[in-house]
């Protein structure tokens, strides 16, 4: 009785652990999720466009990348680069090769961030009522910004030579779930990326409220800011699409005596998160 009561009780005990060990090794990843899961609720869509903001805040980007990289190239020699690093070196020489981190960092996390932002706009059918445009409105911003920042450093000045054809940038505008030759995309114009910023900032502007709290405070006179660098790096004459500061806009040209007095005595807050000229 005694020895088969043991067979019993090791035949449980090899049980129970086959059973512990199948349920361990079966457990939900909590660090991914599958594709076809990833949109289904607002909460999802929420959860990505803080992903967003996650990517425009990356070290490559708006944490610091695209500040250096900005001073670098428009440095003309007024500031010496004594450092070691080849790669931001070849930056300020001007001289940039094919190998550069630095830059195919910035051009991978960009369109990463980018990506992301298309994720949002392309499920905003999840998301209520209520929250849609706001959501819809965050996600035009981080892109229109961004795309700005790319046609900037790796396409022509709008003055130099011919808009209309002078490759920018290439302009994804829907979501990349996998890699393909239709991916490898030609470049859009510069007149066609910076078409593409405004209609996102404009739209942007007209869906964002006055105020608003939680993960992102962002206001509406703050999202105006970048308005005033597309504007000059465009150097052209365009009816203005937003209700600026009285006086800066007049008949479609730019004054641009009041838009630095504003810009060189203006205090930062919180409201002047691009407020600074690029």
């Amino acid at each position: 009785m005694n020895s088969s009561i043991k067979h019993w009780l090791y035949a449980g005990a090899v049980s129970l652990l086959i059973t512990a060990c199948d349920n361990r090794l079966n457990v939900v990843p909590t660090q991914d999720i599958e594709q076809g899961q990833a949109l289904n609720t607002e909460q999802d869509v929420q959860i990505t466009l803080i992903g967003a903001y996650d990517g425009l805040s990356d070290v490559n980007l708006y944490g610091g990348g695209i500040q250096y990289i900005g001073d670098l190239m428009g440095d003309n020699r007024d500031v010496l680069f004594g450092g070691t690093y080849a790669t931001i070196d070849e930056i300020w020489r001007k001289t940039v090769t094919t190998s550069n981190t630095v830059t195919r960092d910035f051009w991978l996390d960009g369109y990463n961030a980018i990506n992301r932002t298309n994720n949002v706009l392309s499920a905003l059918t999840k998301v209520g009522e209520t929250n849609r445009g706001n959501t819809e409105g965050q996600a035009r911003f981080i892109r229109g910004a961004l795309y700005f920042e790319l046609v900037k450093a790796f396409g022509k000045s709008w003055n130099d030579g011919t808009p209309s054809a002078n490759p920018g940038v290439p302009l994804v505008l829907t979501p990349t779930t996998s890699i393909s030759d239709a991916d490898y995309r030609a470049r859009n114009t510069v007149a066609e990326v910076y078409a593409q910023v405004l209609d996102d900032l404009t739209k942007a502007e007209s869906l964002l409220p006055e105020t608003q709290s939680g993960v992102v405070d962002l206001r509406q006179k703050a999202l105006r800011q970048p308005y005033w660098p597309v504007f000059t790096y465009s150097n052209r004459t365009m009816q203005p699409l937003v209700m600026p500061p009285t006086g800066l806009l007049r008949q479609g040209r730019i004054h641009w005596r009041p838009i630095l007095q504003m810009c060189l005595t203006m205090r930062p807050t919180t409201r002047r998160l691009f407020s600074r000229l690029s």
